[in-house]
């Protein structure tokens, strides 16, 4: 599972009651005003929530049985070559079911069809397999299997199916296995910010991130998250 990464966003706008002097002398007439703020407030919205919809990234990650590359649009082939590698691993695993091996794998599998629906923009099948994937995950740490590279990935699936707060739980038990665990920093920070909207946590992590390797793959990405909330790398 490797080390890739995922982006941002902020806005606000207010609105006056009063018509306003446009420029050339133009005055703004009150409906058109109220629209006109409607509009940048719309505007604003979707820059506020874009700005830091950073993307997770997953530990180690290579292409599955799919060949699909992480955040590429999946072919429906490439969809059926992923489906079929879960069935033939869910049979491995009923046969062995203590193997936390084959856990770790079906996890690995559940994830790439979670972030192979997301991408497809089939957002109920992205939550699903996501369970899946965390279902997986889980039997694998209760086999003593969970890596840190694991228990970060099932933090990412946390996050995707709508529990931020498990998320962290996940990161850090990867960041008490590891302290130098890079995606896990990156990724809490990403979660601390985007879904928990707590700024303070996630610069705190993306600075830990900074001087456990200021080289690192993610390392200009996180610069960029944190100058974008205005604090210096």
């Amino acid at each position: 599972m490797n080390q890739q990464s995922r982006s941002r966003r902020e806005g606000a706008d207010r609105h006056r009651s009063a018509p306003v002097a446009g420029r050339r002398g133009i005055v703004l007439e009150p409906w058109k005003i109220v629209v006109m703020a409607m509009f940048l407030l719309a505007v604003g919205a979707l820059l506020g929530v874009g700005a830091y919809q950073a993307v997770l990234t997953r530990s180690g990650w290579t292409a599955g049985a799919s060949g699909a590359t992480a955040g590429e649009q999946p072919t429906a082939s490439q969809m059926q070559m992923l489906l079929d590698q879960i069935v033939q691993l869910e049979g491995q695993a009923n046969a062995s079911p203590r193997d936390g091996t084959l856990q770790v794998q079906l996890g690995n599998a559940y994830y790439d069809l979670a972030e192979a629906r997301g991408t497809a923009g089939d957002d109920a099948g992205m939550r699903e397999a996501a369970a899946n994937s965390i279902r997986h995950y889980e039997a694998a740490r209760l086999r003593g299997a969970a890596t840190p590279d694991v228990l970060t990935d099932m933090g990412t699936m946390y996050y995707k199916s709508g529990q931020p707060e498990k998320a962290i739980e996940a990161y850090n038990a990867a960041i008490a296995a590891n302290s130098n665990h890079l995606n896990a920093w990156m990724n809490m920070g990403i979660v601390k910010r985007q879904a928990l909207r707590d700024t303070s946590s996630a610069i705190a992590a993306w600075r830990r991130y900074l001087a456990i390797d200021p080289s690192a793959p993610g390392a200009d990405q996180v610069r960029t998250w944190l100058n974008e909330v205005g604090v210096a790398p």
